[in-house]
């Protein structure tokens, strides 16, 4: 009687329960706890195990996805990090060189040093923004008024420390003194403009500012040999 009360009321139950037991042991959530044909206290268990399987798999799920977006933000934030670090060593390098020499005069040295300073600036305040961050799309321009001649200043020592020997053509224009912008995150576009067409150019850059109303555009162009048209296809 034992063993036919066991096979006709346990087997089936208790043999999913071992089932769902083994492969959520092995962390294998990918599957669906089978209901028993009967629902007495062990299928109202094997449902239990079913939502405590649904749980575990949306849980691992979403950390997933969060260890995702960090490395997404974390390759974001190295790779914005590198060409500052790039200018402000070339500030550094050219300093070492020139002033033990006094090849450097007095208002140079001060434009420098105020460049480097700008620069310090803003990886500060872009290490402050991004270390607040849990994804790149939380990443909120916070606009504020810019004077044009500064931003422009500092566009032109971010491109003349990176082009090295290369001929740089600077243009710019603006209908207004002041600019509205999140001038961190624009500057750190400008910089991977720049050192995209720095890793390309044989000879010449062409970087072009202008801001007209509430548009702000950037035109940076090298003497490359360009897209393939491999790469345009690709490049969406």
């Amino acid at each position: 009687a034992g063993r036919i009360f066991y096979r006709r009321e346990l087997a089936q139950a208790v043999n999913i329960l071992m089932d769902a037991s083994e492969r959520i042991s092995e962390n294998c959530l990918d599957f669906q706890v089978e209901q028993p044909v009967k629902q007495n206290e062990l299928g109202q268990l094997c449902q239990s195990f079913e939502d405590m399987r649904s749980a575990l798999y949306h849980n691992n799920q979403e950390m997933w996805r969060m260890l995702e977006e960090r490395k997404r933000l974390n390759a974001a934030f190295s790779h914005d990090m590198r060409t500052p670090i790039t200018v402000l060593k070339g500030y550094t390098d050219l300093l070492e060189k020139y002033v033990p020499d006094g090849k450097v005069s007095e208002e140079k040295l001060m434009e420098i040093l105020g460049m480097m300073d700008g620069q310090i600036s803003r990886l500060e305040a872009y290490t402050q923004k991004m270390s607040s961050l849990h994804k790149l799309e939380d990443l909120t321009p916070g606009c504020s008024a810019v004077a044009w001649s500064d931003f422009v200043n500092n566009c032109r020592g971010i491109s003349s420390m990176l082009a090295g020997a290369l001929q740089v053509c600077f243009s710019q224009y603006s209908d207004q003194e002041w600019v509205q912008m999140d001038a961190e995150l624009v500057l750190e576009v400008y910089e991977n403009l720049v050192s995209n067409a720095v890793r390309y150019a044989r000879r010449r850059l062409e970087i072009s500012l202008v801001a007209k109303g509430e548009m702000l555009r950037i035109t940076v162009s090298d003497d490359g040999r360009g897209f393939s048209e491999e790469a345009l296809r690709r490049a969406a």
